[in-house]
């Protein structure tokens, strides 16, 4: 059986329910119209301090009072949910047995007035009968588990819907399980020892295989991932690189479409980053490439499921852009170019048209990696921060659009960075936003459509 279950406790915040909460927080805030956001304004502000100060607590309930004052009701505010044993797999010799996937639930704050919740449960896609769940019974919420298929090989996704309502909002949160017999064996068997299978693979692919092994040793461990993730798919995509490696055959290419979990080979370990690719690419006509670059304390997976639930990376799909988000630390500069030639190996890049889109941190890291090689960025957009440039005229033919929230701490830096440049004599457009109503977080969703409408015209030529 697949057990839920509620606990009237309090709940610890950890990065996975805090994303959760930023995700439902960017619904909200898109939604609303200016007067509301007015009034949350405070509240997503002291939502960014807790942040910073590491306090996920106090940075978990101001989102929520944000989002109650945006939508006027916010079901499963203050519900903080975790789940555990995301594999399920059958025991094999030496493995540990089967453990069966867990939703626990608890409170963290009062609950919304005539709170009702439910647990529904999907396997590949068929929904169960719902499973009421009493605020005060702390009984568990049951699937059967012969609901998984049949079959010694066949592995299929089970999702545990939690459902909140009151005062007639409705609020769903997914989880993702993977019943997954065998998986264990293929993961550490010799089969998967990539140096044995494939001793001559390029570091690239190599990488990119590493990373995947380690969602599922962390998944295994117990670990909490950052974000909900397609586990399901990337637990398809691990197998599938690795067999291609060990063949001879091409790990990616553009007919491998949608959305990716790669690495890019390091020192001591692979980078991990999100790699998003278009459908429809010709392997013969280069397209455009979107570096993004997360704020501090982010982390590859920003781009593509929070500032504004993966804005950026919709505004690139509606123009046919591939785009990669790798993960950084502090503010040093990526190096562009050695993405660009890897990535170049696997898919269409056009190496004149690559721009770097950075927020907070990442517009300072941006701009480092800019001023480290101007002729390899197209176009640079610093969000949300900036600072002033070692040497203005270095940059004067690369098109650079700065944007800053009306109420963002960040502001003074990305002003001081546009005034430097306009300072200095330039050849390229340059252009300073100041988004209305916005602070150092929602300028991101607010202003990327200004952003890349500047990008269009930078890329054109025109």
């Amino acid at each position: 059986m697949v057990v839920g279950s509620l606990a009237m406790a309090q709940g610890a915040m950890d990065r996975s329910e805090l994303s959760w909460r930023l995700q439902a927080l960017e619904r909200a805030w898109e939604a609303a119209d200016p007067e509301a956001r007015e009034g949350a304004l405070p509240r997503v502000e002291a939502a960014v301090q807790s942040f910073f100060r590491f306090d996920f607590a106090a940075a978990g309930g101001a989102m929520d009072a944000a989002r109650a004052a945006l939508r006027g009701g916010a079901p499963l505010a203050g519900v903080t949910v975790r789940a555990e044993n995301r594999i399920a797999w059958e025991g094999v010799e030496g493995a540990r047995p089967i453990q069966l996937p867990k939703l626990h639930v608890t409170l963290d704050g009062e609950p919304a007035e005539g709170l009702q919740l439910e647990v529904r449960w999907e396997v590949e896609g068929r929904a169960l009968e719902p499973d009421p769940v009493a605020l005060d019974s702390g009984e568990p919420s049951v699937l059967p588990w012969q609901a998984a298929p049949d079959g010694e090989d066949k592995a299929c996704r089970i999702r545990g819907v939690l459902v909140g309502r009151s005062a007639g909002a409705v609020e769903e949160r997914a989880f993702e399980f993977v019943w997954a017999p065998m998986f264990q064996y293929n993961l550490t068997s010799d089969r998967f020892r990539l140096e044995e299978l494939a001793p001559d693979a390029e570091d690239f692919g190599k990488a990119s295989v590493d990373v995947l092994h380690d969602v599922f040793v962390d998944l295994h461990a117990e670990k909490v991932p950052e974000v909900e993730l397609p586990f399901g798919d990337w637990m398809k995509e691990f197998e599938r690189r690795v067999l291609a490696l060990g063949s001879g055959k091409p790990w990616m290419d553009s007919s491998l479409t949608g959305d990716h979990l790669i690495g890019f080979p390091g020192r001591r370990r692979a980078t991990p980053a999100r790699l998003f690719v278009p459908e429809g690419l010709d392997p013969e006509v280069p397209v455009p490439l979107v570096i993004a670059l997360h704020g501090a304390g982010g982390s590859e997976h920003m781009f593509f499921e929070a500032y504004g639930n993966g804005k950026l990376v919709e505004l690139a799909k509606e123009r046919g852009w591939i785009v990669v988000s790798p993960y950084h630390a502090l503010i040093v500069p990526p190096d562009v170019q050695g993405m660009v030639a890897m990535l170049s190996e696997v898919l269409p890049i056009d190496a004149s048209r690559v721009v770097v889109v950075g927020h907070s941190m990442g517009s300072v890291a941006g701009l480092g990696a800019t001023e480290r090689s101007p002729d390899a960025v197209a176009a640079l957009v610093a969000m949300g921060g900036g600072r002033l440039p070692k040497d203005a005229a270095g940059l004067a033919g690369v098109p650079v659009h700065v944007a800053v929230g009306e109420h963002d701490f960040g502001r003074r830096g990305g002003e001081a960075l546009h005034a430097a440049l306009e300072a200095s004599e330039r050849a390229a457009e340059l252009e300073l936003h100041v988004v209305a109503g916005a602070e150092h977080l929602m300028v991101v969703q607010d202003g990327l459509e200004r952003a890349f409408e500047f990008l269009d015209q930078a890329l054109s030529g025109e």
